[in-house]
């Protein structure tokens, strides 16, 4: 190793709830989404830190078994994804993912917040997000995300208390793909 610590960061959401249930009467439907975090969004970046000798960590909001998103086992011809799903280090890292409050993002040299629509939901609302990201970033680390991932810095404050993005550029998943894909009516409204 080369003593450069990473951590990929995912989501602990598995399912969704339909934002605004369908009313037929006096019954209530509420459909749900499988969901879980996109494994190219993971597994590639992983097998590149690997490939590099880093040591990388997998953690999330909650800690514990984590789920990769079932409609993104599609991508799985990649080889990067296969190896992944083959390495019993990358498979025991998520299913035993570390919690972050048990993490101090100084440790890290970057922080990558993977792709996942439950990503809109936990990444926004914890707290240890905003911890780890704030404490790589303030101590010259890079905190970096991928698609919804991006839900992450929307909480991320500095020690001065201003917004990390501030005054910066970012992208993420728009409106748009979501429609397309059917997720857009699962993730919660933004102001």
């Amino acid at each position: 190793m080369t003593g450069m610590r990473i951590l990929i960061v995912v989501t602990s959401i598995s399912e969704l709830s339909l934002v605004e249930p369908e009313s037929h009467g006096s019954n209530t439907h509420y459909h749900t989404l499988d969901c879980g975090w996109n494994l190219p969004s993971c597994a590639i970046p992983y097998g590149i830190f690997r490939f590099l000798e880093y040591d990388v960590w997998i953690a999330s909001p909650a800690g514990g078994s984590t789920t990769i998103d079932p409609a993104t086992l599609r991508f799985c011809s990649n080889h990067k994804c296969q190896a992944a799903l083959s390495d019993p280090v990358f498979q025991s890292a998520c299913e035993h993912s570390r919690s972050l409050s048990s993490l101090d993002g100084g440790d890290f040299k970057a922080v990558l917040f993977a792709d996942g629509i439950g990503a809109t939901v936990d990444f926004r609302s914890s707290s240890c997000v905003d911890k780890v990201a704030r404490e790589c970033y303030e101590n010259g680390g890079i905190v970096a995300t991928i698609g919804h991932g991006s839900a992450a810095l929307a909480n991320i404050h500095l020690s001065d208390r201003s917004l990390l993005v501030s005054g910066k550029q970012i992208t993420g998943s728009t409106n748009e793909e979501d429609r397309e894909t059917n997720e857009l009516w699962y993730l919660p409204k933004t102001r």
